[in-house]
């Protein structure tokens, strides 16, 4: 994951659409910084945890994903 936004950069004008793989990349940091702030989500809201976020980005990473491929063809 470190060097994904290198490989973007170096080769943005090549194969998948750009864009939809930077989303992809921003979706899967907002889902990191949820785990990591699993507990102290849930003790802000009492109904939501950083965790169940998670996933939730994680699905929405893998859209942008399928967009990107979609796109490309």
């Amino acid at each position: 994951m470190l060097l994904m936004p290198l490989m973007l950069i170096l080769y943005s004008g090549t194969g998948l659409r750009t864009p939809w793989l930077w989303g992809t990349l921003g979706t899967y940091a907002v889902a990191k910084v949820a785990e990591h702030f699993d507990a102290a989500m849930y003790d802000t809201t009492g109904l939501v945890s950083g965790h169940s976020l998670k996933h939730v980005f994680g699905a929405l990473a893998v859209l942008w994903v399928l967009f990107a491929v979609r796109r490309s063809r």
